[in-house]
């Protein structure tokens, strides 16, 4: 049995019926019954050809036997394959005109292979001139209407579709890609030794984003969210008197080590019509994806208490893990009294020695408004398992999705919280989808790399000699991260680090740092 969803009823008709109904429709998708669900064929799976020149129907000077051409057609609803037959009367059309009267545009003059009906022309014109989209965009919504495989707005959930270690009410796209005991991981990963566990590390990335806001509204007691705290954003409801210790004129200024203030342009003025003003999240920075109640809505400014709620929500299905990292542009500052806010807040206790334990560094670039100390305590090139990784992957998110509050900040609570769920898996399911071949473009860029680098290390092992070089060796090198438990007694007791350049500890590093760059000069020479 088949049907058409886009024919008036959609009966359920036989295939002979199903081809005649649409003699003059060969862009329409067709669904057929296998027994236990409805798979969608194009028209051409189940025998349709179009006939061109002659209002449908087969050209009388078409030999008996003809095998068609196959067309690649893009139209309003998606991509098809049209097996097509063209008119073979003595005064025919060329192929090329034969397309154009049948209201197709052909890519090509000479052997077309593929076309564009008129109508996705005009919808393409009409969608540039209202949302001013690009080309790129309106063809990923014409491939995502040709083969939408995953229903990614319920994350499988109607399918029952369930992970181990995660709650089952949750109706979010997961990251597939960030280790997850019972999904990913191998069975004896508890004993990988501890230089290699980073290899197990969940990286995670915090930011806060003031685009996605929602102006102040007549409330609507209808109007809630169908997702509710199942899907990214955790009520900042639970953190009970919050709102009324930091309300939205609350003057409270986030800053950092050396003064730079993160709320700087966040004048309090500009938020007073403004019923949220956007929202702070914990993402994950190793595949740019966003997490399962890892997101809050900022009532007022960006403040710490907010963010600790976010990453509690994070963490629910990673604290089985034994190590985590999270980058914050005022890293530095965040874990000093996250501990007891963390009680203070009555946040989940069982995640209270995550928390102790969680590595906390600054992004790359952020990091650079930062002391000369933090730049180094806290740089993720500098600590052990980090690799290349620079912990900015969530201001990606945020360039993405910042158009998205053009229009959810004139929506109502429950509407935006949902459009925005929406937006979140959607892109979840495009990094996911998209994941196998990024990683085989980087890995070829990343071995070569590793060759160069190992090149490198080689020359500059062979110019230092091994005496110098068994010398370094047997160097105290501190590549630990700073966690809550431990940043006190670093602060505290400072390291001198070899990539310090402040010349008051000290000339001999400013001598050593010579003794450095020569060796990079040496052995960059021809």
């Amino acid at each position: 049995m088949f049907r058409c969803r886009e024919c008036l009823g959609s009966p359920g008709l036989c295939r002979e019926c199903i081809l005649t109904a649409h003699k003059h429709h060969p862009y329409h998708w067709v669904e057929e019954w296998t027994g236990s669900f409805f798979v969608r064929r194009d028209l051409s799976e189940l025998g349709h050809r179009l006939h061109l020149a002659h209002f449908g129907t087969r050209c009388p000077q078409s030999p008996s036997v003809v095998s068609p051409h196959v067309l690649t057609v893009t139209h309003t609803n998606g991509i098809h394959e049209v097996h097509v037959e063209y008119c073979h009367c003595p005064r025919c059309p060329s192929v090329y005109e034969q397309l154009l009267l049948a209201n197709l545009m052909p890519a090509t003059s000479d052997k077309p292979a593929s076309a564009f009906t008129f109508l996705v022309l005009d919808d393409a014109h009409e969608d540039l001139l209202t949302s001013k989209k690009s080309g790129y965009d309106y063809m990923r919504k014409l491939r995502r209407q040709t083969n939408n495989a995953c229903a990614h707005s319920r994350a499988g959930q109607c399918h029952g579709v369930r992970y181990p270690n995660r709650d089952g009410n949750l109706l979010t796209v997961p990251c597939f890609a960030c280790p997850w005991e019972g999904v990913n991981l191998p069975d004896d990963w508890r004993s990988t030794p501890a230089s290699l566990r980073y290899i197990y590390r969940w990286f995670g990335g915090a930011d806060g984003n003031h685009s996605l806001q929602q102006k102040k509204k007549p409330r609507d007691d209808t109007d809630y969210s169908l997702v509710g705290s199942n899907g990214f954003f955790n009520d900042v409801s639970k953190l009970d008197g919050f709102l009324k210790a930091y309300p939205k004129d609350s003057a409270k200024v986030i800053q950092t080590c050396s003064g730079f203030k993160v709320t700087r342009s966040q004048r309090t003025g500009k938020f007073r019509h403004l019923e949220i003003t956007g929202v702070v999240a914990v993402t994950c920075i190793r595949h740019g994806t966003f997490i399962s109640r890892g997101v809050v809505n900022l009532p007022g400014g960006e403040q710490f208490a907010l963010l600790d709620l976010a990453l509690s929500g994070a963490l629910e299905n990673k604290y089985t893990l034994m190590e985590w990292l999270l980058t914050y542009d005022v890293g530095c500052e965040y874990l000093a009294n996250i501990l007891t806010r963390w009680k203070e807040w009555k946040l989940p206790p069982d995640l209270l020695d995550v928390v102790r334990r969680l590595s906390i560094l600054l992004p790359q670039l952020h990091m650079l408004a930062h002391k000369e100390f933090c730049q180094c305590e806290y740089a993720m090139c500098y600590k052990q398992g980090t690799g290349h990784s620079n912990g900015e992957s969530v201001e990606a998110l945020w360039s993405e999705h910042n158009a998205v509050g053009l229009s959810t900040r004139e929506m109502n609570g429950g509407a935006r919280l949902d459009a925005l769920n929406d937006f979140f898996n959607s892109w979840n399911w495009y990094k996911n989808e998209g994941r196998a071949k990024y990683i085989a473009r980087k890995i070829p860029e990343k071995l070569q790399l590793q060759a160069v680098q190992t090149r490198d290390l080689a020359a500059l092992t062979l110019e230092a000699g091994p005496e110098r070089v068994e010398k370094w060796l047997k160097l105290d090198r501190d590549e630990k991260a700073p966690t809550p438990e431990t940043y006190a007694e670093r602060r505290a007791h400072p390291r001198i680090s070899v990539y310090t350049l402040d010349q008051s500890q000290g000339k001999p590093w400013k001598r050593y740092l010579g003794a450095y760059c020569s060796l990079i000069i040496v052995s960059l020479s021809p």
